[in-house]
């Protein structure tokens, strides 16, 4: 798991799984739980999480394949209650 700013360069060039690891998670460091999972079998693509919590604290997670037009935007969503 690495932590780092998602911009648009990163996810057109940096989507890349780590050598010796078979999925890696790239951690956005001003979104709270927005991360996106890139898996070796499929180099250059990744699937976008957001994580967040639900009462009573429960975890729930919200997945899209698609990658979003604008990483700011993304990073501003809401999850739906």
């Amino acid at each position: 798991m690495a932590v780092v700013k998602l911009t648009q360069d990163l996810i057109a060039h940096g989507l890349h799984c780590p050598a010796g690891k078979q999925r890696d998670e790239l951690v956005d460091d001003q979104r709270t739980g927005l991360y996106i999972e890139v898996r070796i079998a499929s180099p250059g693509q990744g699937t976008y999480y957001l994580r967040y919590k639900m009462p009573p604290a429960r975890p729930a997670t919200s997945r899209s394949a698609a990658p979003p037009n604008d990483a700011d935007r993304t990073r501003q969503r809401r999850p739906r209650r």
